[in-house]
């Protein structure tokens, strides 16, 4: 009768270490998978040629514009003159270079 206790607890204490370690293993496959999706994600979003839709302009041209704007009285529309490039999908750099466009 008295190893009943004691046999039950080395199973409570066995079952609690092995239901711990299946705790860690999820977690850090889950952690795997999350960093996984998050590589894929940056990938598709860095393939997708985003740079076409770059914003011109220097600060300083936009903050003229502003202030050109505002002592108008007409801040519904803010346009900065610039310069455009054709979009080059190879082309990861600035691309405000060849032909003018009221931005």
């Amino acid at each position: 009768n008295k190893l009943l206790p004691i046999l039950q607890s080395n199973q409570d204490a066995d079952s609690t270490s092995v239901s711990a370690a299946m705790d860690e293993e999820l977690q850090e496959a889950g952690d795997q998978v999350l960093l996984s999706l998050e590589e894929k994600q940056r990938n598709l979003i860095n393939s997708l040629g985003l740079e076409r839709y770059k914003i011109g302009g220097t600060d300083d041209d936009w903050k003229a514009a502003i202030e050109e704007s505002a002592k108008s009285g007409t801040l519904n529309s803010i346009s900065v003159k610039r310069t455009m490039k054709k979009f080059n999908p190879n082309n990861k750099g600035d691309n405000n270079n060849n032909k003018d466009d009221n931005n």
